[in-house]
């Protein structure tokens, strides 16, 4: 079925690339791997790029345990890790979360849901403290 002919049957389901920029993250990376991977979204239209600035800590092994893409990416910075994230994806949408945060299951379908409307070239959301 072509994505016109979806997007009218109410199918709109793109491919999502979501990239995490970490940095000595084991404290928090395996809470939010954990959160992606409960995502209410088709498995094979998501697309898991984490980039590391280069951690001394265990982050890159636990990252090891999820079907994610790890990326090394030395420069420094988050802006750094997440331009490099957008080199190695082949999204259609392209989604940014932190090492730190915990995603809602409906978190990509909400995303997705928002570029039905083709005036739409970014989204936003809420962030709530954890803590």
């Amino acid at each position: 079925m072509r994505q016109e002919e979806a997007e009218k049957e109410g199918e709109f389901e793109p491919v999502v690339s979501v990239i995490v920029p970490v940095l000595n993250g084991e404290a928090t990376i395996e809470s939010l791997l954990k959160s992606l991977s409960e995502i209410d979204y088709p498995k094979e239209k998501i697309e898991f790029v984490i980039v590391d600035g280069n951690s001394m800590d265990k982050t890159r092994d636990i990252v090891a345990k999820y079907p994610a893409k790890l990326l090394i990416e030395k420069r420094g910075g988050p802006n750094a890790a997440r331009n490099t994230g957008i080199k190695h994806t082949s999204g259609e949408i392209i989604a940014f979360t932190d090492s730190d945060c915990i995603v809602p299951k409906n978190w990509i379908s909400k995303i997705a849901e928002n570029f039905k409307d083709p005036k739409i070239g970014c989204v936003g959301g809420n962030v709530k403290r954890l803590d």
